[in-house]
C-alpha cells in the first residue's frame, strides 16, 4: 500500500520481468545441446593443467556439435553453428582445426566459426560485440580460450567480486543471444580445483576436470546440473604429421595432438 512508502522511487527505475505459476511453463525449460552434459544457456567450464590437451579437446567438442554426431560415441548431440573465440596460441588452433576437419563434410567446417580477435570478457562493449557476433553467426556455442587471456589484464582472476562480475556479464551474453558458454581454464595449485576465485565452481553450471597419463586424456565432470548422467570416460591423443606441402594451406609445424576417440573423422 502506498501509505507504507516513504521514500519516492527514481524515475530512472525500470520493471523487473515477473510471472505466475500459470506461466511457467512458458520460460525456458533444461534443454540439452549434448545429453546428460552440456544444457544449453548454461556455463561450463572444462580446465586442466598446460599440455593436457585442451584445445584438442576443444576441437573434438566443436566438430561433435557442428557435425551433430554423438560425442565420444555415447552423448547425443544437436547439430548447431559454434564459435571458438582462441586467444592463446593462434596458429596452434589453426593447425589442429585444419587436421581434425580434413575428412569432413564442407558443411560441418562451414559450422565451425574461429575468431582470433583480442576479446574483454569482462569488459560490457566487449560482450555486446560478441553478442552481435554471435547472432549474426546463428552459433548457439561459444569457446573463450582461455578464460585468463580473455580478461585481458581487467579483471583478477583470484578475485571473487571480479569472477562475480564476469559470470554476471557471462550470463548477460546468454539472455541476449541464448547461447551456451564454455570457458577453457588452468588446473590451480590444489590438485582437482581450477584456478581462481570458488565463483568459478559455485556459479558456474558444469565443470569438466582434464588430466592426461602419457598419450591418455581423461575427463571428468566435477560439477553437473540436476538430471546429468555423465561422469567421465579416456580419450587417447595421438600425433599427426605431415610432410605434404600441399597438406598445409597455412604455416605450422608438421606434427601437432589430436583427440582420438571423439568426435573427429580420422
Amino acid at each position: 500500500p502506498d501509505r507504507w512508502r516513504t521514500m519516492p522511487i527514481p524515475p530512472t527505475a525500470r520493471l523487473r520481468p515477473t510471472c505466475v505459476r500459470s506461466q511457467f511453463g512458458e520460460l525456458p525449460r533444461l534443454d540439452w545441446l549434448m545429453e546428460h552434459l552440456i544444457p544449453r544457456r548454461s556455463i561450463v567450464v572444462i580446465f586442466g593443467s598446460s599440455g593436457v590437451g585442451k584445445s584438442a579437446f576443444v576441437i573434438d567438442f566443436g566438430i561433435a556439435l557442428a557435425s551433430g554426431r554423438p560425442w565420444a560415441n555415447r552423448f547425443d548431440v544437436v547439430k548447431v553453428a559454434v564459435l571458438i573465440c582462441s586467444q592463446e596460441g593462434e596458429e596452434g588452433m589453426r593447425t589442429r582445426a585444419f587436421i581434425n576437419t580434413r575428412a569432413e563434410d564442407p558443411a560441418v567446417s562451414a559450422r565451425l566459426h574461429f575468431c582470433f580477435d583480442a576479446l574483454n570478457i569482462g569488459a560490457e562493449a566487449d560482450i555486446d560485440d560478441l553478442a552481435a557476433t554471435i547472432v549474426r553467426l546463428g552459433a548457439s556455442v561459444v569457446f573463450i580460450d582461455t578464460l585468463s587471456a580473455s580478461l585481458a589484464g581487467a579483471l583478477e582472476e583470484n578475485s571473487t567480486s571480479d569472477m562475480a562480475k564476469m559470470i554476471g556479464l557471462l550470463r548477460r551474453l546468454i539472455r541476449m543471444t541464448g547461447v551456451t558458454v564454455i570457458l577453457i581454464h588452468h588446473t590451480g595449485h590444489q590438485e582437482g580445483r581450477e584456478r581462481g576465485a570458488s565463483v568459478l565452481r559455485r556459479d558456474v553450471d558444469v565443470s569438466i576436470m582434464l588430466t592426461r597419463k602419457g598419450s591418455e586424456i581423461e575427463w571428468r565432470t566435477v560439477k553437473v546440473v540436476a538430471r546429468s548422467l555423465a561422469r567421465g570416460r579416456v580419450f587417447s591423443l595421438r600425433a599427426f604429421k605431415s610432410d605434404s606441402a600441399a597438406a598445409r594451406p597455412i604455416s605450422w609445424p608438421g606434427t601437432t595432438t589430436v583427440v582420438r576417440g571423439g568426435s573427429s573423422n580420422d
